[in-house]
């Protein structure tokens, strides 16, 4: 099994830092914070995503730290009701999607938001606009039989 950390608490670490506190742990992954809510310290999204870094340079920063790219995550609300919200996380993890693609990463973290409370709602609602979900009778197969813990 290999255990990592969401590099947001060491927002305050540059990423060479980061990963040495990582590895003193005796961690062996990185969730690397790609967008959202959270600034993305330790990810140049916009110069990936531009050509300005190359996915080798940014790599090449993990080499010999015995860490590697756990996943990326991009924590925003991409269906938050609110035009100056929900549009700009929604593009936030469209761009982390393609920065994985780019680093070779298969697992961006994300959430899926809330809808509004009633059409024309400015919030989101926890429960009051909600549809009540399904069982599920399986896992999804995207997880594979084990639920995607990897086991």
């Amino acid at each position: 099994m290999k255990l990592g950390v969401y590099t947001a608490v060491l927002q305050d670490k540059s990423l060479p830092e980061a990963l040495k506190v990582i590895a003193s742990l005796g961690l062996a992954g990185a969730e690397i914070n790609a967008g959202g809510f959270l600034p993305t310290p330790h990810l140049p999204v916009g110069e990936l995503l531009a050509g300005d870094v190359t996915p080798a340079q940014y790599l090449s920063t993990f080499d010999g730290t015995g860490v590697s790219i756990a996943g990326l995550n991009c924590n925003g609300n991409p269906l938050h009701p609110d035009p100056e919200v929900g549009p700009e996380d929604a593009e936030d993890l469209r761009n982390a999607i393609r920065v994985a693609g780019l680093l070779g990463v298969d697992r961006v973290v994300t959430m899926s938001g809330l809808p509004q409370a009633h059409p024309g709602g400015r919030w989101p609602s926890p429960g009051g606009g909600r549809v009540p979900r399904r069982r599920r009778a399986r896992p999804p197969t995207c997880c594979g039989a084990d639920g995607g813990r990897g086991r």
